[in-house]
């Protein structure tokens, strides 16, 4: 007998997920997901009632973001689901909903080191800050608790030095899809595995306002901090003249070895179409994509132009 089976998120990453499940012969009986964007601060947001309209999915919008109201609860209990499956979904569910399901409810976590280090948020984005290449992906049985559950497999992946904070998810979608798709068809031959309770590290949310580039670290850290900040998430920035510039895109371009002189946080060249040279601690970088605006959020098309010796202004991180 197959398991009822729901799915909780509405990222791309739970269309990706959800559709490679579908194509492997896996029913998924319900999808429970936000409808917009707008009802909470959702990274990467995908419509997934409209998904789950085109392919003749249940469809559940919660209450509650949280899962903690009553009408969320009752729904979860009348749906006898066997498996919930957790991913593009970013907060703790319930205990009252964990202790429903009837066998398992299936997250997924990752970090540059092995649990119980790297809990937390924004697990992909603090490894391409820090250069990381190594990343370990591991799914569990859910637990009350911060990424404490019972681990059912880990795996890993690289990151190398192209890749920006949408490869890196991309790369998650392919680990996670073909580990639910495992645990599924294996459910019943699979132990979960206590986490060890060593020591667990934790990793923190990141915000817009601690976005800020200082110029006045070296090229390649610079680089890294950019990548793993462009779309969909809130960009790397730093100010000009009242404006706040978000860089999407940028590359290390020259070595000090190559200059006389460099001023952090100076613009020394500007090219077509606005991209531009800024100096950092020990070279040049080339900011090929930017956005702009005068205000925080949200942003807006250029107001200002850069010449040659404008002066960025460094916000630290």
């Amino acid at each position: 007998m197959s398991n009822k089976i729901a799915i909780l998120g509405h990222q791309q990453i739970t269309k990706y997920v959800t559709e490679f499940l579908l194509k492997n012969n896996i029913v998924i009986d319900c999808i429970i997901g936000l409808k917009k964007k707008s009802e909470e601060e959702i990274t990467d947001y995908f419509d997934i009632q409209s998904f789950c309209s085109e392919n003749k999915i249940d469809y559940y919008h919660p209450d509650k973001y949280s899962l903690k109201s009553a009408k969320d609860i009752d729904f979860f209990s009348k749906g006898n689901f066997d498996l919930l499956l957790v991913v593009g979904w970013s907060r703790l569910v319930p205990e009252e909903i964990l202790s429903i399901i009837n066998k398992s409810s299936i997250g997924w976590h990752g970090g540059m080191f092995k649990p119980p280090r790297c809990r937390g948020r924004a697990v992909v984005n603090w490894a391409l800050i820090e250069g990381k290449k190594k990343f370990y992906v591991y799914t569990m049985s859910l637990k009350p608790g911060i990424d404490c559950g019972d681990i059912y497999l880990m795996e890993h992946t690289y990151f190398n030095i192209f890749d920006d904070s949408q490869s890196a998810y991309f790369k998650m979608s392919v680990v996670v899809s073909d580990m639910y798709l495992n645990i599924i068809n294996n459910y019943n031959k699979l132990t979960p595995v206590p986490q060890s309770k060593s020591k667990p590290t934790y990793l923190p949310k990141r915000s817009p306002e601690n976005s800020g580039v200082s110029w006045l670290k070296p090229t390649i850290e610079i680089y890294n901090f950019i990548r793993a900040l462009n779309d969909p998430f809130p960009n790397a920035f730093t100010c000009y003249e009242n404006n706040f510039v978000y860089i999407k895109k940028a590359i290390p371009f020259m070595q000090k070895n190559e200059l006389k002189n460099i001023s952090p946080g100076k613009v020394y060249h500007v090219f077509n179409n606005n991209i531009f040279t800024v100096g950092c601690l020990d070279g040049l970088l080339l900011v090929q994509e930017f956005e702009s605006s005068s205000d925080f959020y949200p942003k807006c098309n250029l107001s200002f132009k850069l010449e040659s010796g404008s002066q960025l202004d460094c916000p630290t991180y």
